[in-house]
């Protein structure tokens, strides 16, 4: 009768750990779908870009008309781009550019497994470069959901964004299992997530010790709007707090009543809207004043000596003296102001010039300014509260004096 017993307890102390082994790979099977186009709604390209995850991450890129600034947004755990895309939507109403993503092994994005932030971080900063190559200038904002938040605050280096808006995050992946297993087995079946977190290292090559938001969180140094459900019992009321009281200011916590482990912009789609465009508006919006104001300091620090060779005071603190009166000291001028100018577009428009901005030198950028006239030079005096275009004109006179006419190519 023991011996049965016995045998029984055993088959069922092993028929859990199976169990529990087949729910480990269900968590972290990778999810391959299809996407197929973008809706019509975002007007956006499909791009590509390589990670360092090992995957060739597939996205769209949805540029505003008159973007204000550009949102990365991150899917949760086995959701995809198509999950973001109503997010996408408000924001590219409300003057926002989006990328989309698929993380690896999710959507079109290949990968072998799911790893719940740890591969996916590293997607996260790809995006983020990419953004930044894509629109030089523009404040970068985040969002991300469960998976996606994760992702975000697990990125080393700390992303250089500039806003942050974290949805259902969990602080460390111990209580991110612990609360699942409970969820289905009840309290008692807690003490079998050790079971489940064992799989870490030998099947995702990663620890529990490496998946703990809550030790990463403090450095991502841009304000951070914290997102939580009242009743979610993935990410807990408590875990929500724990990692909320780890950020750095600034942040704001919105607890979301009687919101589950849901998507939040569906649960409470009109206030949801109202909070993300506002957080967006400040952060952002203090961002670009912060450049703004960098911007008119350091054009304020040029200055300019008649002498047969001028002296520039460049933004970064250097002394030039030169021999040419376009050539060498142009650069430190032009290196701040061509950023404004390939904004508007009007380089790339000029039919004199036939190279790409970047490849342009000193003298075929000054006269592209040049010849603009009043227009261009007082959108950026508007822009830099400088006097850039006057200066133009009078290095555009002394090189012309100096080495004849130079035609732009």
């Amino acid at each position: 009768m023991t011996r049965r017993i016995a045998i029984r307890l055993a088959a069922a102390c092993l028929s859990i750990v199976v169990l529990l082994y087949a729910l480990g790979w269900a968590l972290s099977r990778p999810e391959p779908v299809e996407i197929g186009p973008a809706p019509a709604s975002l007007d956006a390209e499909s791009v590509t870009f390589s990670s360092q995850s090992g995957s060739e991450i597939h996205g769209w890129l949805s540029r505003a008309p008159t973007a204000t600034g550009a949102v990365l947004l991150l899917p949760g755990v086995h959701a995809n781009r198509r999950s973001m895309v109503t997010r996408a939507e408000f924001l590219r109403q409300a003057g926002y550019s989006t990328l989309l993503i698929d993380f690896q092994a999710t959507g079109e994005s290949p990968g072998g497994r799911i790893t719940f932030g740890w591969l996916e971080r590293l997607d996260v900063l790809a995006a983020v470069q990419y953004l930044k190559t894509r629109m030089p200038g523009q404040p970068i904002g985040v969002i991300g959901t469960s998976l996606g938040g994760a992702a975000a605050v697990l990125a080393a280096p700390p992303l250089d964004v500039q806003a942050a808006v974290l949805e259902a995050v969990y602080p460390s992946i111990d209580l991110a299992v612990g609360n699942r297993v409970e969820k289905v087995l009840g309290k008692r079946g807690r003490w079998l997530a050790p079971v489940l977190l064992s799989q870490l290292r030998p099947q995702l090559g990663v620890s529990a010790a490496d998946l703990r938001p809550v030790d990463h969180i403090a450095r991502l140094n841009c304000p951070i709007l914290m997102i939580g459900g009242t009743i979610d019992r993935n990410t807990t009321l408590d875990d929500t707090r724990l990692l909320f009281a780890a950020a750095r200011d600034p942040k704001e916590l919105w607890l979301i009543p009687n919101a589950a482990h849901v998507d939040f912009q569906r649960f409470a789609s009109d206030e949801y809207r109202r909070r993300i465009i506002a957080f967006l508006a400040n952060a952002l919006g203090r961002a670009r004043a912060t450049s703004g104001s960098t911007d008119r300091q350091d054009l304020a620090k040029i200055k300019i000596e008649s002498e047969h060779d001028l002296i520039v005071n460049a933004s970064i603190g250097q002394h030039l003296t030169v021999g040419s009166p376009v050539h060498r000291q142009s650069a430190n001028v032009f290196a701040l102001v061509l950023q404004r100018v390939e904004k508007s577009d009007r380089l790339r428009r000029d039919p004199s010039i036939s190279k790409e901005p970047h490849r342009l030198s000193d003298t075929e950028r000054m006269h592209f300014i040049a010849r603009q006239g009043a227009g261009i030079r007082k959108s950026l005096t508007n822009i830099l509260g400088f006097q850039i275009g006057q200066l133009a004109d009078e290095r555009l006179l002394r090189a012309e004096t100096t080495e004849g006419p130079h035609r732009a190519c």
